[in-house]
């Protein structure tokens, strides 16, 4: 049977192509002869910009590629070492890949996908030039020899045939290779006109290169042009359009998390705003009692308070962002913890014990105070939020550790209905 590489090769990228047609991306692209391009002039230069700093990875890596498989491919060669002209084809091929690898690493990035473009043509010419000197060799090395060439009389033809076949299937999977190129790198206008380039240059080798017959040129030439130079750039094209969809879903998320960020910014502060509001109210009606220390106001002070603490809270907004990103920097610094402790419970029926006190009451203990009230809030919360559901009985115990470590328990009665 044939082969299904080259038709697979083809149909997926266009199942592919049709399987996102409705997405929204598509909505914000337009289509041309040189492919897809963003219809906002902002999102299309951002996204040349970080095709431009990829495109100087993948061509160095193509141009070295050339230049060592044309080395081995020479090298595989050696026994037509008696033709030294047998060579050319590589040597040219390796030093033009060398000089335009020099180019590449010294040029600046907006230079280096138009580089690559002509890089290509002159590639697509030399693969065309070696199948005519290459085909030319097998027929010289059969025909000039008068005692083959009497042995080959009246098969002439289909050997060259099968000579020149055989060269343009091999120059077939070159330029294949060498047009893939473009779907690491994008495809735009440069790499359309390299790739009618050609085309042409194809088209005008197999109708005027006297070595290849009517029927290799009928029956191979239709491959090469079409497997060398249209169905690789078809394939960049969906592959262009593929990246660009990721590009568009990056740039989304971060709008969204731009606009996330900054409307949750908006609401810190309206919320710091409106809990000082509510205490400042608070605090005011106890203060205008004609008794304001009476222990009827304790519930109110005990609000009051908390506010006051989650205003606070609201103040290290920007400590939870780095602590979700992975990239907050612990800072220590001494602090009174029994100080740090009564700030920290304002508001809370909770009971903490020192032990022993007076060491508490005289010493220092370095620690980062903004993370420590993180973690010792959000386990006091779970302690009143999981334990007994009408009296949990929270209580922190505080005592020395090993060496200058101190332990921090936090203790509640436990709920019966979750045992």
């Amino acid at each position: 049977g044939k082969p299904l590489g080259p038709p697979l090769v083809v149909m997926l990228p266009l199942l592919r192509f049709f399987m996102v047609a409705g997405e929204p991306a598509i909505s914000e692209m337009t289509f041309s002869w040189y492919g897809f391009r963003f219809k906002g002039p902002e999102n299309e230069r951002a996204f040349q910009d970080r095709e431009q700093r990829s495109a100087r990875t993948v061509a160095i890596g193509f141009t070295t590629i050339f230049m060592l498989g044309s080395l081995v491919a020479a090298c595989g060669n050696l026994y037509h070492a008696h033709y030294w002209t047998y060579y050319a084809p590589y040597i040219t091929q390796s030093a033009v890949a060398a000089l335009m690898l020099c180019l590449i690493l010294m040029c600046h990035k907006r230079i280096i996908r138009p580089a690559l473009a002509v890089f290509v043509v002159l590639n697509c010419g030399l693969a065309l030039w070696g199948v005519h000197h290459f085909t030319k060799i097998s027929y010289d090395e059969l025909f000039t020899d008068p005692v083959r060439s009497q042995q080959m009389r009246g098969s002439e033809e289909y050997i060259l045939q099968m000579a020149a076949s055989s060269n343009l299937n091999a120059a077939t999977g070159i330029l294949f290779f060498n047009f893939s190129v473009f779907g690491y790198t994008g495809f735009g206008k440069q790499e359309a006109i390299a790739t009618v380039l050609g085309s042409v240059l194809i088209t005008v080798y197999i109708l005027t290169d006297s070595l290849i017959t009517p029927a290799v040129a009928y029956s191979k030439g239709a491959t090469l042009i079409i497997f060398g130079t249209f169905v690789p750039p078809l394939c960049s094209t969906v592959t262009s359009l593929l990246r660009r969809e990721y590009f568009f879903a990056q740039l989304m998320s971060e709008k969204g998390l731009h606009a996330s960020n900054k409307a949750d910014s908006i609401l810190n502060h309206t919320l710091k705003n409106t809990m000082a509001d509510a205490a400042g109210e608070i605090e005011l009606f106890i203060e205008a009692q004609p008794n304001p220390t009476s222990q009827e106001y304790a519930p109110l002070k005990q609000s009051m308070a908390a506010l006051h603490r989650g205003m606070r809270w609201c103040q290290h907004r920007q400590v939870y962002l780095n602590l979700a990103y992975g990239n907050y920097q612990v800072t220590k610094r001494a602090i009174c913890l029994m100080q740090f402790m009564s700030e920290l419970t304002s508001g809370r029926k909770l009971q903490t014990t020192f032990s022993p006190l007076r060491l508490f009451q005289t010493c220092a203990f370095t620690v980062d105070p903004i993370l420590l009230g993180l973690i010792l809030d959000n386990t006091i919360a779970n302690a009143y939020k999981h334990g007994h559901s009408v009296n949990p009985d929270v209580e922190c115990f505080i005592m020395p550790g090993s060496g200058s470590n101190v332990i921090v328990q936090v203790k509640n009665r436990v709920n019966p209905a979750r045992p």
